[in-house]
């Protein structure tokens, strides 16, 4: 039924889709209950959103809906699970297809038909897990002073009004959600101009700075945590006390001190202000997944902290719990594999038994379902009697195929193996590497995660990445930038000397395979900025560079001027290194030490950088000293100006990439020192006495732990 609807959808045929739901929910058994198609939300919804297109041209469609919600509504013994979507359907019926001219609220009242459905529907079902979930659409089309009506009043006094204390409990989770959903909505702000504009909270009236987080964030997540250390007695009378309404106001105080860690504006979503508000709700959650182990929203969001703030080997043990195996891989992987090589090389590095563990884990899925002449999909859908999803599985199988995770398993671990100084064989061969013109599929599910954010908001799983998900053109610019390095990392045997005569034809090769990869580069150079970090940005725009200057520094004529181009791509080469050295802080105090910590990623882009720049240098100059043995006349040579341009790179990279290594010995020496962990744990918990008393002083001992670990790692990081 769903695909005819999808099929009716792209053909515009509204009123069809109209008759055939209606149809549909029309069916009854021999009792007069509905068919369970009336318990399908999803059939609801398509009949209703369909009504709403058609209402113009047939004035009487709202009667005839609300007609056949009349009767579920009559109908006897109406069971609870039919009871939720009825009464959710009535709530998009108003929502859709009744006139809303008149204001939500009057003199602090519920004055419209629609907010009036919807707080039918929030006293009937408040206790719901689901309901918070069900009517969020709805209230993010109610005004401002409706929204705020619903969050702050009308459902946190449900919750005071409800005599049974654990239901009463659940309703004042739903208060909070609709609280933390009303501070992530710009309409619940308003702007006051002037030289530097400011925002002015609508349900507070506090203004702030136009670039600070909303105030509420941090009241909201100051009352959630009373709330949530008076429970504790509430325990023993409920299993649900711990293990659903304790977890889920824990998650609510970190999303809203995650939020209040950065600025409002989507384009600076990926940088924190402050890391403190990142910490904070780490090690809450920390201490939450103590009393309920394995939860998986904490889980997930614990393991994209503790790679946001650099203790990943802690997200690892974390990851471990969750389970991702088989066929979730594909689109959970990228959760936690994506830049893992650039946040914790160490970790995955195969020279290490877990870390080899680790990357057969993400590598092996790829393997298996694609070596097997029939899918074990196809044989498991055979067995199950499931015949219907036998049609998508060639489908299934080709998007596996061509799906940026697995490019991204082939780029993690030749990186790896890179930093860490070992040799990756054949990267142009690895069935992973993908030819240019192939579209890869982008799949990450990000369904775990709590949407508690409006819908023009960036979600917070968004804000808690290293950077943006997985594209097709970032994983071809991966695959591109590892054949860069693999081509001009080989050397030949120790044994093997051949003449520079010899050595020619292996010459002709690299730079015709630069010249290749210098025209795919181009295809990928132009696209979305937010495909990629902003180091990135730079990386891939020097190995394109690189691409290009090797052929063309090698082609120099010393019988004719210097080519104004070369002297330009060797002052962006330079000024890409010391933009990228920016980011390395003196580690001074506790602020820049974890700061650094927390942008790993850029240090490993850094040395990427430096190394590609200085092996392009000394392949160049390898070539030029091979010119001058073949050649005793000097005329092959290349021209004084350009061999000192290129031995210039060769120092400036060498002197950078010394920094880097200094970095991490500085970071080592202060993150193992007696010093470190109380100096971190007192500014972590400035002014948070609360949060403090919630964790215990005990609890960034394991934080730190894991930034040791990790920190460990990085000094057997190769910087040459």
């Amino acid at each position: 039924m769903l695909r005819t609807i999808s099929r009716y959808q792209q053909e515009q045929q509204f009123e069809a889709i109209f008759e055939l739901c209606k149809g549909c929910l029309s069916i009854e058994d021999e009792n007069g209950q509905p068919s369970l198609m009336a318990a399908d939300w999803k059939v609801w919804r398509q009949f209703i959103e369909a009504a709403a297109e058609i209402k113009n041209t047939k004035p009487d469609i709202e009667e005839t809906v609300q007609q056949l919600l009349l009767k579920f509504n009559k109908s006897p013994n109406l069971r609870p699970i039919y009871k939720r979507i009825i009464l959710l359907a009535r709530v998009s019926a108003a929502f859709n297809l009744t006139s809303n001219d008149e204001d939500d609220v009057v003199e602090n009242e519920p004055a419209s038909f629609r907010l009036k459905e919807l707080i039918s529907y929030t006293k009937s079902q408040g206790t719901n897990a689901a309901c918070f979930d069900d009517i969020k659409a709805f209230a993010e089309r109610l005004s401002p002073s409706a929204l705020k009506y619903m969050a702050y009043e009308f459902v946190p006094k449900l919750a005071q009004t409800t005599e049974d204390e654990i239901q009463s409990a659940r309703i004042s989770n739903l208060a909070f959600k609709l609280q933390y959903f009303a501070a992530t909505c710009p309409c619940m702000y308003s702007t006051i101009p002037g030289e530097k504009p400011l925002r002015k909270c609508l349900v507070s009236g506090v203004e702030v700075d136009a670039s600070s987080p909303g105030p509420a964030f941090s009241t909201i997540a100051e009352t959630a945590l009373k709330a949530h250390q008076s429970l504790a007695g509430l325990a023993p009378k409920s299993s649900a006390v711990e293990a659903e309404i304790r977890p889920e106001l824990a998650v609510i105080i970190g999303l809203c001190m995650i939020q209040t860690a950065f600025p409002p504006s989507t384009d600076l979503s990926n940088i924190p202000a402050s890391y403190t508000p990142l910490l904070r709700a780490l090690l809450l959650l920390e201490h939450q997944l103590t009393l309920t182990p394995k939860h998986s929203i904490i889980s997930l969001l614990l393991v994209q902290l503790h790679l946001r703030v650099g203790s990943s080997p802690r997200a690892r043990e974390i990851w471990d719990t969750l389970g991702v195996k088989r066929t979730i891989m594909d689109s959970l992987a990228s959760i936690f594999y994506d830049r893992l090589s650039t946040i914790s090389p160490a970790l995955i590095s195969p020279s290490d038994e877990t870390g080899w563990e680790l990357l057969d884990l993400l590598s092996s899925h790829f393997n298996v379902s694609l070596k097997l002449r029939m899918p074990r999909r196809l044989i498991d859908a055979f067995e199950s009697g499931s015949y219907s999803s036998v049609i998508d599985i060639p489908e299934y199988m080709e998007n596996l195929r061509w799906s940026c995770t697995r490019a991204m398993s082939l780029v993690e671990e030749t990186r790896t193996d890179r930093i860490m100084g070992e040799h990756f064989s054949e990267v142009f061969t690895d069935p992973r590497f993908m030819a240019d013109d192939m579209k890869l599929v982008e799949t990450v599910d990000y369904g775990s995660f709590p949407s508690w954010d409006c819908s023009s908001q960036s979600p917070v799983y968004t804000r808690l990445r290293i950077g943006p998900p997985s594209t097709n053109r970032r994983a071809h610019l991966s695959l591109l930038s590892e054949a860069f390095h693999e081509l001009l990392g080989y050397r030949p045997p120790p044994i093997y000397k051949a003449s520079a005569t010899a050595a020619i034809p292996d010459q002709v090769f690299v730079l015709e395979s630069l010249s290749q990869l210098s025209n795919s580069f181009m295809k990928f150079s132009n696209g979305p900025r937010g495909d990629l970090t902003p180091q990135e940005a730079i990386y891939f725009e020097v190995i394109s560079l690189l691409s290009t200057l090797i052929p063309f520094a090698t082609g120099i004529n010393r019988a004719k001027p210097i080519p104004e181009e070369f002297f330009q791509i060797v002052d962006t080469l330079k000024i890409a290194i010391d933009t990228l050295k920016l980011e390395l802080l003196p580690l001074t105090n506790a602020s820049e030490q974890v700061t650094t910590l927390s942008t790993l990623h850029s240090l490993a882009i850094l040395r990427d950088t430096s190394v590609a720049i200085k092996n392009s240098a000394q392949w160049v100059i390898a070539f030029n000293d091979r010119e001058k043995e073949r050649d005793r006349s000097g005329k092959s040579n290349l021209p004084k100006e350009v061999m000192a341009q290129i031995k210039e790179l060769v120092t400036v990279s060498e002197t950078t990439l010394k920094e880097g290594k200094a970095t991490v010995a500085k970071m080592k020496e202060q993150v193992f020192g007696r010093d470190f962990e109380p100096a971190v744990r007192a500014w972590i918990f400035e002014d948070a006495d609360n949060i403090l008393g919630v964790v215990g002083e005990a609890a960034t001992k394991k934080l730190v732990k894991s930034w040791e670990s990790n920190v460990k790692g990085w000094t057997q990081v190769v910087w040459s």
